[in-house]
């Protein structure tokens, strides 16, 4: 950790060794996913990253999982190629299935699922994306379940004016696709629309994608406030390759496990909702989620073919009190959280045979929250807040296994101090901590449901760090101890999840940026972490999956008539292989990878093209190997893609 600090200490001296960067450029971003009203990310005690639209536009990435990757502290490991489909984003390094402490929101709607299958990042278009914010470090007073590494909030973008446009894309392994945006800002009812279609054959054989989604939003101003429906819909069909073995990852990387294999998802959702000023002091919000989704998936050489549909309610009301503590600025949110899902999932050998069984599963919740932020002064903001949530489940298995019937209630706690010093420095520190409940697939086993189910997961977190701004520069610096208690893995010689007994993630985040010219800057991320166990016949080991190193550096030139161009370098550290959790095999590894975007503007039209892994790089993101033989998940070789956009 020494290392670490050092590191930290000499960027922080490195950028503000620039005096041409003195001048005063106060920090006053907005955001709303801190305390779920909008607030200044002056009183947030956490390493805050927003990612604009104008850095989506001139970004290399074709996908969100990429985008997110570029900034410190996230890993995204992918299966198939560019598509994102079964895109891992791992927040402070989790391994396997980090993205169940990674907390995904869609304007504030959560992205969780009831079992394995990641965020279906292909439903959001990166075009109908307004901004991302990122909030690192344990997050469950505010946001419950899942949020132990962080929240990334996707903002879409909002009906404020008049405005369309269409894109069409082509590019490497048969890609192909059209984007419609459409909004309305100056009626009564405002309106905006997104429309994406997309298909590609991918890298590897039996690999082909297809997709569609549509996603709007309808809005009129109340007399102190606003109603808002939100809705949306999609379909994607994945073939699916499988892994490669050492021998064909080293021959024939194309090559397939099956030629029949897919998964086939289906998901709609409608969140009405609404906020409103209730006098000078309170403010009120309230929304509620119906959402139902349908994932089928056929694996012939198993053969396991699985049918899984699910149904979420939520409903999410809370207040926001600005009552003061005497000369002190303070207000207060309150907030409840509830839910009801319910997972229905049919086995069979194959899409055309019996189904063999059924297991559901039915989880309801509730959670109750309150939060406060004081101003002590002007420049130090203390912020304490708790959470109790309880989660009561009920399973069952037509197979004949015994129902399981479990009930858990966990508490979170922070206390946070975030201290302006000047217009231009930010300091905090923050300690919580955190819980997350394990997913049916946790549950569940080839037979029936594990014995004993797992327990709850549990941890403490501390960070401290600070923010600098200046006119052209910042650097965000953070160093984060998180220690768990009950972390859930799988145990490949027993079969079922458990959990394993502690395990402590630490270490150092850095994001900078410096505009040292008119048409120049460069963007720079590094993390360097230690994620291992602390206890038991694995104490001391790495967890796999997870990089010690990652880094991130890119240089963009702003051209005007001449475009705007980009070069993007990412680097991604050694990792052991999934499953390798006594670290007893060879590493995935390391990779460094270049991507180009050049964005032109002419006149109502934008031309971008991109070339991503610039020097055709090979590697693997993902691989696993629970003592059986090594399994690797290559990536796209190069690939170029080009898209032209129309702005009526």
């Amino acid at each position: 950790m020494q290392t670490r600090y050092r590191r930290a200490i000499l960027a922080a001296a490195l950028f503000n060794a620039f005096p041409a960067f003195a001048a005063d450029t106060p920090l006053d971003s907005v955001i709303v996913t801190a305390q779920r009203f909008a607030s200044s990310e002056l009183e947030t005690a956490a390493n805050v990253s927003v990612i604009s639209e104008e850095d989506i536009r001139q970004s290399a990435a074709t996908n969100l999982p990429d985008l997110l990757a570029q900034r410190a502290g996230i890993d995204a490991r992918a299966l198939y190629g560019s598509k994102a489909a079964n895109t891992i984003v791992d927040l402070r390094g989790f391994g396997e299935n980090g993205n169940l402490r990674t907390l995904i929101l869609v304007d504030g709607r959560r992205m969780e699922s009831l079992e394995f299958a990641a965020t279906n990042w292909n439903d959001i278009s990166l075009d109908s994306v307004e901004r991302i914010e990122i909030i690192r470090g344990s997050s469950n007073v505010m946001h419950g379940d899942q949020a132990t590494g962080g929240v990334i909030n996707i903002i879409t973008r909002r009906a404020r004016s008049n405005s369309a446009s269409l894109a069409v894309t082509a590019g490497s392994f048969g890609e192909k696709g059209a984007r419609l945006n459409l909004s309305r800002g100056d009626t009564p009812v405002r309106y905006a629309l997104t429309v994406d279609s997309s298909e590609s054959d991918e890298y590897r054989r039996n690999n082909r994608h297809r997709g569609t989604s549509a996603t709007g939003r309808l809005a009129t101003d109340l007399a102190a406030g606003e109603a808002f429906v939100d809705a949306g819909w999609s379909e994607n069909f994945y073939q699916l390759p499988g892994s490669l073995t050492q021998q064909q990852y080293d021959n024939d990387p194309r090559a397939s496990e099956t030629n029949d294999s897919w998964f086939k998802r289906e998901n709609y959702y409608v969140r009405p909702g609404a906020r409103w000023q209730l006098g000078q002091s309170v403010e009120a919000a309230v929304e509620f989620n119906i959402e139902q989704s349908r994932n089928r998936s056929w694996v012939s050489n198993w053969p396991s073919y699985r049918d899984v549909r699910t149904q979420q309610l939520a409903l999410t009301p809370r207040v926001r009190w600005a009552h003061g503590l005497g000369a002190w600025k303070s207000a207060t949110v309150f907030g409840v959280d509830l839910s009801d899902a319910t997972l229905d999932q049919d086995r069979a050998a194959n899409p055309w045979s019996a189904k063999s069984k059924t297991v559901s599963l039915r989880r309801q919740g509730s959670g109750i929250y309150v939060h406060n932020t004081t101003h002590a002064g002007e420049s130090l903001a203390i912020t304490l807040g708790a959470r109790q949530q309880r989660y009561a489940q009920r399973a069952t298995d037509s197979g004949g296994a015994p129902t399981l019937e479990t009930t858990a209630t966990n508490t979170a706690g922070e206390f946070g101090l975030a201290w302006q010093a000047d217009r231009n420095w930010k300091l905090f520190a923050k300690t919580a901590t955190t819980f997350r409940y394990p997913i049916l697939d946790e549950l569940t086993t080839w037979g029936g449901f594990a014995s004993p189910a797992p327990r709850p997961e549990r941890g403490r977190s501390n960070d401290v760090g600070f923010e600098w701004r200046a006119r052209g520069a910042s650097v965000q610096v953070t160093l984060y101890d998180l220690k768990m208690t009950d972390e859930i893995t799988y145990n490949a010689f027993t079969g079922q999840n458990e959990n394993l007994q502690k395990t402590e993630h630490r270490g150092v985040e850095i994001d900078a940026r410096w505009q040292f010219a008119r048409q120049w800057q460069v963007n720079a991320s590094f993390n360097e972490k230690v994620a291992r166990f602390s206890e038991g016949a694995d104490s001391g080991k790495t967890i796999p999956l997870v990089p010690r190193q990652r880094w991130g550096l890119g240089l963009a030139w702003q051209g005007g008539a001449l475009g705007t161009h980009s070069l993007n370098a990412t680097h991604v550290g050694q990792r052991y292989f999934g499953g390798d959790t006594a670290n007893a095999y060879t590493a995935l590894p390391a990779y460094t990878t270049f991507d180009w975007q050049s964005l032109w503007r002419i006149g109502a039209w934008e031309i971008s093209g991109k070339v991503l892994n610039l020097t055709d790089r090979k590697y693997a993101p993902s691989g696993f190997n629970y003592g059986f033989g090594a399994s690797y998940y290559v990536a796209n070789p190069r690939s170029a893609y080009l898209t032209a956009k129309y702005n009526f």
